[in-house]
């Protein structure tokens, strides 16, 4: 995973997720965090063995969310498509198909997301895809590639996916963090705090950070 922090503006980060092969009937990636605002799943060379369509889907930490999405997908000639209420569609409708490409989700509210996604499926033509979740109930935390309407022998066969995502800071002005030692700050804004210490421990997952201090705690220092 690799990570980039905004030195200026709203101070949201830009993660790229490990880069996976696209084999099986389903490629997962997790470690979405909550204030995720912007997910975008990259193809290079897609591929599949059969004639059906490709499906994204969001999920929370225990299950998938497989309804509530209004989504369609048709081919740049604009004579055959395809729509899913299950996920986000992607229009592949052959073997042959080599998809390269993303797809944008982006957080329209609390509880929906909207979608747009253009791929190329081959030399003389590629898919559009749109669409938009309502009703989401909890944290999405996880995406997953799969294949519309799947059987047993469906898969997979070739080509890469990526995933990245943008987060949003906590408002204008600059990015990092103002840390003070007894209400005066120290110069320089931080990029990063470093617990360091006997009985210090730093725990977090989101973007609310625990920090225990179970020792005798003498402050912060300023290192240039």
């Amino acid at each position: 995973k690799h990570t980039a922090t905004t030195g200026s503006g709203t101070g949201g980060t830009f993660e790229l997720l490990s880069e996976k092969s696209a084999t099986g009937t389903e490629i997962e990636f997790t470690g979405i965090p909550e204030d995720a605002k912007e997910i975008t799943v990259m193809f290079k060379g897609v591929s599949q063995n059969s004639s059906r369509d490709i499906l994204v889907q969001l999920g929370y930490s225990n299950s998938w969310i497989a309804s509530g999405y209004v989504s369609n997908s048709e081919n740049t000639q604009g004579n055959e498509r395809t729509f899913s209420a299950n996920g986000f569609v992607i229009y592949s409708h052959t073997a042959a198909a080599e998809l390269h490409g993303s797809m944008i989700i982006n957080k329209a509210s609390s509880s929906s997301y909207t979608e747009i996604g253009e791929f190329r499926r081959s030399n003389s033509g590629g898919a559009h895809a749109r669409g938009s979740l309502s009703s989401v109930s909890d944290t999405v935390t996880r995406l997953k590639v799969t294949i519309l309407n799947q059987n047993n022998q469906d898969a997979f066969d070739a080509g890469t996916i990526s995933v990245s995502y943008k987060t949003s800071g906590g408002g204008g002005g600059i990015g990092g963090v103002i840390v003070e030692n007894n209400g005066t700050a120290l110069p320089i804004i931080a990029n990063t705090l470093n617990f360091t210490g006997d009985g210090v421990t730093a725990s977090g997952n989101n973007t609310t950070k625990t920090i225990n201090v179970n020792g005798k705690f003498t402050g912060l220092t300023d290192t240039p």
